[in-house]
């Protein structure tokens, strides 16, 4: 996907974390949209701005794994 592809994407991830009292919502959510290479762009965005985002994803993929 384009670089526009990927910027278009990241609103609806933010919205989903303001939306959810579920942090982990956010996780599922990089993961089922992205393909493994842009959820790797995809989390290095967010780790750059919420760094407890990128804590709790990896917490959460350790025990709940990716989704299919």
């Amino acid at each position: 996907l384009p670089i526009t592809a990927i910027s278009s994407m990241i609103p609806a991830v933010y919205r989903t974390e303001i939306t959810s009292s579920r942090g982990d919502t956010i996780c599922e959510d990089c993961v089922c949209m992205v393909n493994r290479i842009l959820y790797l762009v995809i989390r290095y965005v967010i780790f750059a701005q919420h760094n407890d985002w990128l804590y709790m994803c990896s917490a959460v993929k350790q025990t709940q794994g990716p989704c299919s």
